[in-house]
């Protein structure tokens, strides 16, 4: 056994093991712009979890905006044409 591939409590996988799995799943499975979509959401997600330490200040408003359109720009593509 690697252990390195479970959680503390010995039961559950630890993150390096699902980063391990996802890793091979999606190397198998996905195609190349899926592998792209699924990276600009990561990078989209990160920035919406994104706490500030001045949530007034212009440039987390510009932050907010900036990352408003490139969600908008991700989910159109994935709107039905109808």
């Amino acid at each position: 056994r690697d252990y390195r591939f479970y959680a503390d409590d010995m039961l559950h996988p630890s993150t390096a093991a699902v980063d391990y799995i996802w890793e091979l799943f999606s190397g198998a499975f996905f195609t190349d712009e899926t592998k792209k979509n699924v990276r600009e959401w990561q990078d989209i997600h990160k920035a919406l979890e994104h706490r500030p330490l001045n949530p007034e200040s212009k440039e987390y408003e510009s932050f907010k905006e900036k990352n408003l359109k490139r969600l908008e720009n991700f989910t159109k593509q994935f709107r039905p044409l109808v």
